[in-house]
């Protein structure tokens, strides 16, 4: 929880440039001013509920990977587009739904393992 509110500390500043837009002021400005107004023992249980706050829109399971059999599936196990030569998808799209927190670390072990999938590919004897 340290490092999460040295965080906040650390975005305070960068806040003001945004203040033009309409989500920096109503979201990030709103929290960052709740935690700084709250003595540290007390800041987490002073944070606002999770009914608070917006989602930052993150799509996925447009390219939704799946078996054989699933009609809806876009991508195979191997990321590779279904009944299309050459192509792979390598995103959150391939996610069938979102998880509940930010996809970014879904998505950067998606690249990863795309990445070791193609390589292994690369170096298959023809």
């Amino acid at each position: 929880m340290k490092k999460f509110l040295d965080f906040i500390e650390l975005i305070e500043p960068l806040i003001g440039w945004g203040k033009d837009r309409p989500e920096w002021e109503s979201f990030v400005k709103r929290e960052a001013d709740t935690c700084k107004s709250v003595p540290s023992v007390q800041r987490v249980s002073a944070l606002p509920s999770a009914d608070d706050y917006i989602s930052g829109y993150h799509p996925a399971g447009t390219c939704k990977m799946g078996n054989d059999d699933d009609q809806m599936a876009v991508v195979d196990a191997q990321l590779r587009v279904r009944g299309v030569d050459n192509l792979r998808v390598v995103d959150a799209s391939i996610m069938p739904t979102l998880m509940g927190g930010h996809p970014q670390v879904a998505v950067y072990a998606i690249a990863e393992k795309a990445a070791d999938m193609i390589k292994r590919f690369a170096q298959a004897p023809a």
